[in-house]
Order: structure tokens, then C-alpha cells, then sequence
């Protein structure tokens, strides 16, 4: 009886193997999780010291070493060329099957030569084997709402780009320190000086055990951050522009301009849990995540008489335009209230201009706290005041 009640059951068809857990989709840029420099600093010091112990043990000499081969598996396009019909990229786990005069077998068994039975593929057999995978195929993406040969849309010039007039913003603030270069230029003075103290070749033998106790950590603190360490963008203003900040920029708007250019620690890119909400990366409805659109520069310039925030954005070659143009109300709903969004092309990709739509919706005027992720799925996000 005990033997029996550990017995694991078969799985089934009505056997679930996993259940989806609903993640709550973030619609409004407030809502996106904010932490302050004090916690990233310290996570990314903490990460700083792991890397750099597994750094130390990988470094360590061993008397055998390991080689690993790494195998990569890509779709059949020949296959489909050979047929006379467009590639696809089809799913790594999908078999094609080739009807034979005496059986079913795998087409990697038949060109390998190593089926049952002897014969040759029929073109016949490959071309409707394979015209019902493209059928599979296309009925997989109309369920996910993905159109099939749709025709892409033009998206006119970005009439933004001019930016001769336009000052740089010079503001400085403590976010705009390095605090990576602070610690590598201290714990390196630190321990420079200490050894010279240690050999008495500088002055202050006695505090020389300090110099060091202090600069090693100081040092790997300032090395892990310099390593996590996102670059601020450079903010152009129009002058025009820097006198309606103050009346007629939104929270939001201003809140943008403060994340892109302050450094930040541990993040890949500018906006880059905005741009996973807006695109969808890595959904059935989105785009592919190695192909996310990068931010590459902010500007502030004065459009039909309003204040406007211009978001450049690097576009990959395999995003269509037409990803943008669905998106534009998306852009004005998740940066607003208070907000108009419009798109224009230039030669790098896309502009996006955040311009004030003059209702002072979205001025509260009140500085907002950090906002950390909820402490389980389908919660709200956690608001520090």
C-alpha cells in the first residue's frame, strides 16, 4: 500500500502539464516599476561581488578543461524553395512528413537513407505535405491575431529631426554623477597610496593597513558599477521649449526626460519596460525581443505651439513599419493623460513626439515616489511616498 500511494500516474490528453498564471498588463508609464539609485546601487554591488567571486574560480587553472559544442537548430528552406513555395520559419518541434507509396516516414529519414522502405520522395507527396504545413501554420497565426500578408504602412518624414537650434540641457544633478567612476577613482587612490604607505615610499606608514582595508571594497564596488552602468542620453532643447517646461509639461513627460538622462545600473537599454509593454516582445501579437527597438536620444522642441518631448527610437531592419503605425494610440494612452503622440520616419527609424494636447490633464504637480513591483501576480504595483 505504501508502494502505491507514491505511484506517479501517466500523464494524459486531459492531463494539464502547466498552468498559465495572468500577469497584469501595465497600461500607463506611471505604473512601471521605479526604483531609487540607492537600491539599484546595491543590488548591482551585490551582483558585482558574485561575478567576481565565480571570476576568481573560473580563473583558477585546472588540470582538465572542458569543451562544449554548442548545436543550433534551424528550419528546412530548402525544402520549401525546392517545392516552389515562400520559406516560412517553422517551429523547432514540428516534424514534416512525406507520404511514401508504402508508408509515413520523417523527410531527415528519407535523405539520410535510413527508412524502412526504399523508395524516393514523391514531389507530389513533399509539395502537399508541405503545403499542409503552411496551411497549420497560418491557421496557428490567425489564432494568435496575426495577419498574414499584410501590406506595411508608410509612416510620413519625421519633421523633427532639425535639431541646429536646439541647445543642450546642462542641468546637473546628483543622478548625473558616475557613481561608478566615484568608486574605482577612490578605492584605486586608496590602495595605490596604501601600498606606497606599506613600502615607505609615501608618508603614513601607520595608516597604510586602513588605505587598504577600505580600497579593495571601494575599488570592486566602483568596478561592478562602471560594469552595470547605462550611459544618461544627451537632452536637446529648443529655448522656446525650456520656458513652457514648467506650465505645460506633463508629470510624465518630465518623468521621461529624468530616467533617460540620469545614469542608470543594470538596465539594457533606455525605457526598456516600457518598450516590453508597448511592443509586446517575445508575444504571439508582439515582436521578437532580439529585434526591440533601441532609444537613442530625447529632445525638447515646441510643435503647433505645445510643449512636446521627442523620443528617438533605433528601428531593427526585421520590424515592419506598419508595428509602429498600430501602435501609435497604445504611445498616447500608456505616456498619458495630458498627451498626444505621433510618429514620423527618419533615416535610423522612428520619432515618436509626445506633444501636450493643452487640457493640463496629467499635471498634478506632486513628486512622485518609487514604484516597486507587486508582491504576487495580478496585485497591484507597491508606491513609496
Amino acid at each position: 500500500s505504501r508502494a502505491a500511494a507514491f505511484t506517479m500516474l501517466a500523464p494524459t490528453d486531459a492531463t494539464p502539464l502547466s498552468t498559465a498564471v495572468p500577469m497584469p498588463d501595465v497600461e500607463t508609464y506611471a505604473e512601471l516599476p521605479r526604483r531609487s539609485v540607492s537600491r539599484a546601487a546595491a543590488f548591482t554591488m551585490l551582483v558585482g561581488c558574485v561575478l567576481l567571486l565565480i571570476g576568481l574560480g573560473l580563473a583558477t587553472p585546472r588540470s582538465q578543461r572542458t569543451t562544449f559544442l554548442a548545436v543550433t537548430m534551424r528550419p528546412v528552406t530548402a525544402l520549401r524553395t525546392a517545392a516552389g513555395m515562400a520559406p516560412a520559419t517553422a517551429r523547432p518541434s514540428m516534424r514534416l512528413r512525406a507520404e511514401t507509396e508504402e508508408e509515413s516516414e520523417t523527410i531527415g529519414d528519407l535523405l539520410r537513407g535510413g527508412g524502412k522502405s526504399a523508395v524516393s520522395l514523391k514531389p507530389s507527396s513533399l509539395a502537399d505535405a508541405l503545403a499542409q504545413d503552411a496551411k497549420e501554420e497560418a491557421a496557428r497565426r490567425a489564432r494568435a491575431g496575426i495577419k498574414v500578408d499584410e501590406p506595411d504602412v508608410e509612416i510620413p518624414p519625421s519633421p523633427w529631426t532639425n535639431t541646429e537650434s536646439l541647445v543642450v540641457d546642462e542641468e546637473q544633478t546628483i543622478s548625473r554623477i558616475s557613481f561608478g567612476v566615484i568608486g574605482i577613482t577612490t578605492g584605486v587612490s586608496l590602495l595605490v597610496y596604501g601600498f606606497g604607505a606599506y613600502f615607505q615610499l609615501l608618508p603614513g606608514e601607520s595608516a597604510s593597513a586602513v588605505m587598504l582595508i577600505y580600497g579593495f571594497p571601494a575599488s570592486l564596488i566602483g568596478f561592478a558599477l562602471k560594469y552595470a552602468e547605462l550611459k544618461p542620453l544627451i537632452c536637446k532643447s529648443d529655448p522656446e521649449a525650456l520656458k513652457m517646461r514648467e506650465t505645460q509639461a506633463t508629470d510624465i513627460q518630465k518623468r521621461i526626460r529624468e530616467d533617460v538622462t540620469r545614469y542608470r545600473y543594470g538596465d539594457e537599454q533606455h525605457l526598456e519596460e516600457a518598450i516590453d509593454r508597448i511592443f509586446k516582445l517575445g508575444r504571439p501579437d508582439g515582436i521578437a525581443r532580439n529585434s526591440a527597438p533601441k532609444m537613442t536620444g530625447i529632445s525638447e522642441q515646441v510643435i503647433d505651439g505645445e510643449y512636446a518631448l521627442v523620443l528617438e527610437f533605433k528601428n531593427d531592419d526585421r520590424v515592419p513599419m506598419r508595428q509602429w503605425a498600430n501602435r501609435a494610440d497604445k504611445f498616447t494612452t500608456f505616456f498619458g493623460p495630458g498627451i498626444r503622440a505621433e510618429l514620423g520616419k527618419t533615416e535610423q527609424g522612428v520619432d515618436v513626439a509626445l506633444i501636450c494636447d493643452g487640457s493640463g490633464a496629467g499635471r498634478e504637480g506632486k513628486e512622485q515616489g518609487d514604484v516597486l513591483p507587486p508582491l504576487m501576480p495580478g496585485m497591484p504595483a507597491r508606491r513609496v511616498d
